[in-house]
């Protein structure tokens, strides 16, 4: 099998996978009383281009920048609903800017929307690799104390793994953002500790909570998105290869 075809059949099975997934799952909310139904097609359509997004980003498409827009603001939009602020902030004030901020530098580095080519990826050396990875234990150290003083003012039992992972996703999802943005391959270490430790969150949720339809459809949504990580890792390592003699390449 050719590697084109392959890209063909794995990206499709990502976006079928997590099209029907959400699918199932809206229609079993639709039923639920109250419901809020525009906001159920809002957060359907934001899965969708959510999973857009991430294919587009493996596959080094600044295409992928338009859909994760649309994505961060319908984000935005839903954790406004649900009185979420925090996450609101950071996805108004983080995630929402560095698409555009992606989309140039990208563009920098001769991806182009006209002309379909991929984005010419860089690689941090294991130096810098190392010190950033180091500075993101440090971080999600610090956070890990921070939300368990929290908890513990609130009067709650701890749960050390539910705040250690929780920390673990939020410093991977600031790292991974900026060295997407910036067309760096390593992004993609950091994204496959976001998906697996979302996958352990939300099978454990899964575990404890009986009937809990959020839960499945975010556990095979990461799960899937754990497979697009991979591959887009084994994609970007190929992007971002040293140029030969015959074409160097100044600014990697």
């Amino acid at each position: 099998m050719t590697e084109q075809r392959f890209n063909k059949i794995f990206n499709a099975f990502i976006f079928g996978g997590m099209l029907v997934s959400v699918l199932v799952a809206t229609a079993l909310k639709f039923n639920e009383p109250g419901a809020k139904t525009g906001l159920l097609v809002l957060a359907a359509g934001g899965a969708v281009m959510g999973v857009c997004n991430a294919l587009f980003c493996a596959n080094g498409s600044i295409l992928s920048f338009i859909f994760g827009v649309v994505n961060v603001s319908i984000t935005c939009v839903l954790m406004w609903d649900s009185g979420v602020m925090g996450n609101f902030a950071l996805h108004l004030l983080y995630f929402l800017p560095m698409q555009f901020i992606g989309w140039w530098q990208w563009k920098k580095r001769a991806a182009s929307p006209e002309k379909g080519t991929k984005v010419k990826a860089r690689r941090l050396g294991w130096k810098n690799l190392l010190w950033i990875s180091l500075a993101y234990v440090a971080g999600v150290a610090v956070l890990f104390w921070v939300l368990l003083r929290i908890d513990l003012a609130k009067g709650l039992e701890p749960d050390y793994l539910k705040i250690g992972m929780d920390a673990a996703i939020v410093g991977a999802n600031i790292v991974g953002q900026v060295l997407l943005s910036l067309a760096f391959m390593d992004q993609w270490f950091f994204w496959i500790v976001v998906d697996i430790c979302s996958v352990i969150l939300w099978a454990r949720v899964l575990g404890s909570q009986a009937g809990a339809t959020y839960a499945i459809v975010s556990l095979i949504k990461y799960s899937f998105y754990l497979l697009n990580a991979f591959n887009g890792l084994r994609l970007w390592m190929r992007l971002s290869a040293p140029a030969s003699p015959a074409e160097p390449d100044s600014e990697r």
